[in-house]
C-alpha cells in the first residue's frame, strides 16, 4: 500500500541549478502570493504526517498536500482554484494498481 505526498516548493539550494527565466518566474509567483518557498522542516512536514498518521497506517491511494489529505475536484476545475484538490482520475484504483505493478516490474528488471 502506498500514500503519496506533496512537500510543495522547498528551498533546499537545488533553486541555484534554475535558469535566470525560472528564478525571475518563481520569484515573480511569490511576490504576487501565488507562491512561497516552504522550509526543509515545512516540506517534510507533509511526507511525516502520510507516513504516521494513524488515518493513513493501513491504507493506501491517498494523495496529502501541505499535511491533509487532497479533495477530488472535477476534470475541468483549475487546481489553482483549489489549492488542495486533486482531479479524480489521479485517485482511480485501477489505474493505480497497474502503474503500481509496471513500476515493480521496471525496477525488478534493473536490480538484476
Amino acid at each position: 500500500m502506498a500514500n503519496t505526498a506533496n512537500p510543495g516548493g522547498v528551498a533546499t539550494g537545488l533553486q541555484r541549478h534554475f535558469s535566470a527565466e525560472q528564478k525571475a518566474s518563481l520569484d515573480a509567483a511569490e511576490a504576487a502570493g501565488v507562491f512561497r518557498y516552504k522550509t526543509p522542516e515545512q516540506g517534510a512536514a507533509t511526507t511525516l504526517v502520510a507516513a504516521v498518521h494513524p488515518a493513513f497506517a493501513h491504507t493506501g491511494g491517498h494523495y496529502l498536500d501541505d499535511c491533509r489529505e487532497a479533495y477530488p475536484v472535477p476534470d475541468d476545475a483549475l487546481l489553482s482554484d483549489h489549492p488542495h484538490g486533486v482531479k479524480a482520475w489521479a485517485l482511480d484504483p485501477v489505474s493505480a494498481r497497474r502503474l503500481w505493478d509496471v513500476s515493480t516490474d521496471l525496477v525488478a528488471g534493473v536490480s538484476r
